[in-house]
């Protein structure tokens, strides 16, 4: 299918990737690589914001990413061979590792003071708040009744909420870990 849409023989495909997981992994980088470029054109405008409303603007970028792009989204964050708890292959690892920094410098920014693992944890807990939203959403999981009486523009700010809760307080070092 993606060759006749590229207007191309169905072997071509094949002439520059070894097999398909290695094409779906060009196809995943490049979209780690335009996920970075929304969050730091976003994050440009946002440049006059406090630190700790830039996780926000952040957040809606990814969200919008998520929603303009669905399939694109799931083959990033779903698919089989990004699913391990190993590091991601090497095709994906550096434009994932580089969209995940830049989430976690923005959440540093908006927690001054919080120790690198409290910052590590909350950047975690940010991350699966926004991912957890974008895939319901993306595998039309969010069904009618769950949704009733709420706008998508309220259902992603209630989200976005839940993903920033807790940024600026200052840190408790009763529950920081190590």
């Amino acid at each position: 299918v993606l060759a006749q849409r590229l207007g191309v023989s169905v072997a071509a495909p094949y002439r520059h990737f070894t097999d398909r997981d290695a094409l779906l992994r060009a196809v995943a980088a490049e979209g780690f690589v335009a996920m970075g470029t929304a969050a730091r054109e976003a994050m440009a405008q946002a440049h006059l914001l406090p630190a700790v409303e830039r996780p926000r603007v952040g957040a809606r970028s990814f969200l919008q990413f998520a929603r303009t792009r669905p399939n694109l989204f799931l083959l990033m964050f779903g698919t089989a061979f990004l699913t391990s708890r190993d590091d991601p292959p090497a095709a994906l690892s550096a434009p994932a590792t580089a969209a995940f920094e830049q989430m976690r410098a923005r959440v540093a920014a908006a927690c001054p003071g919080a120790s690198p693992n409290e910052i590590a944890g909350r950047a975690i807990a940010y991350w699966s708040t926004l991912h957890g939203f974008a895939t319901l959403r993306a595998e039309g999981r969010l069904w009618r009744f769950m949704q009733e009486g709420l706008s998508e523009a309220q259902m992603e700010e209630l989200v976005i909420d839940a993903a920033v809760a807790g940024f600026s307080a200052p840190p408790d070092p009763s529950r920081s870990p190590g």
